[in-house]
């Protein structure tokens, strides 16, 4: 199992921070505005882990627990900052938010890693509420998946995976990037009693470190749902032990993704939200930016 978050020195200003996508493709910034970047910092070592995360309220970003709370010492992240509208080839980066209001998956086991639970809230201040779905150069939110969605049919349909990556000629991207990913399915994890969402990344394109907590979308009829939350990649085959640990070259060698199902996850993403009293606005939010009734 290869964990797809990135766990750097306290200095993290250098590029190496931007591996995320192998070998995707441009992807544009609108069809991405509802992707943030996220940097969580921990105690006592201060290192920092970079990840993604997708908007699903105006003060809500949802990502994976294992970037925002550290297995090795045993701690939630003491802050995060999360980048929204980020686009490196704009001389503006975006916004920047900082927060240390977390909230874990009830079930989420760091220790035992179970990918079916590994979700986590970030929760913006009132003064940040994002204004979402006002104008095309607005953040976006991403659009929640049915509760009778039939998985039998993302086989077929457009999947991929979003973020801001390094790409096959060794350069950097300066707008995020998508992977595709075929052969979505949803996997019983028998032991936890639950279920993972397990898909492959098309031909060379793969998810890499730094791609933890991005979404997993499929476009249904031409309308993109927010159907996974990244969480691990798997190997095809022993991997050479001679490549480094956070090496790229070890993502190439694994095309298997795992992310958790949003759609069975939802009713404990809901009871969470409840009680901080945002769930309503979450639900007013998808009906507002996607007319629903």
């Amino acid at each position: 199992v290869i964990y797809l978050l990135l766990l750097l020195a306290p200095t993290i200003l250098a590029d190496s921070r931007w591996k995320r996508v192998v070998h995707g493709f441009p992807q544009p910034w609108v069809a991405a505005a509802a992707v943030v970047s996220i940097e969580s910092s921990f105690p006592p070592e201060r290192s920092v882990s970079l990840c993604g995360g997708t908007i699903i309220a105006p003060r809500v970003v949802l990502t994976a627990a294992h970037c925002v709370f550290h297995e090795t010492a045993h701690a939630i992240a003491s802050s995060v900052r999360v980048r929204v509208a980020f686009n490196r080839t704009s001389s503006r980066e975006g916004n920047s938010y900082l927060t240390n209001d977390i909230l874990l998956h009830p079930e989420y086991i760091p220790a035992r890693f179970p990918a079916a639970f590994d979700l986590a809230l970030i929760l913006l201040s009132a003064k940040n509420e994002l204004p979402l779905c006002e104008f095309v150069t607005s953040p976006q939110l991403a659009r929640l998946p049915p509760s009778k969605l039939d998985f039998a049919r993302l086989s077929r349909e457009y999947c991929y995976i979003v973020g801001w990556g390094k790409m096959e000629n060794d350069q950097y991207s300066g707008v995020p990037q998508h992977a595709n990913i075929v052969n979505v399915s949803e996997t019983a994890d028998y032991h936890f009693r639950a279920t993972i969402i397990e898909g492959k990344g098309e031909g060379a394109q793969r998810a890499c470190f730094g791609d933890s907590g991005g979404p997993l979308i499929c476009e249904i009829n031409q309308i993109p749902y927010l159907i996974g939350v990244n969480s691990e990649i798997y190997p095809d085959n022993n991997i050479d032990g001679s490549i480094p640990p956070e090496s790229s070259r070890r993502c190439q060698f694994s095309s298997r993704l795992h992310a958790v199902d949003i759609r069975k996850q939802m009713p404990t993403v809901k009871a969470m939200l409840a009680s901080r009293g945002l769930l309503k606005a979450m639900d007013e939010s998808q009906k507002g930016c996607f007319n629903q009734q």
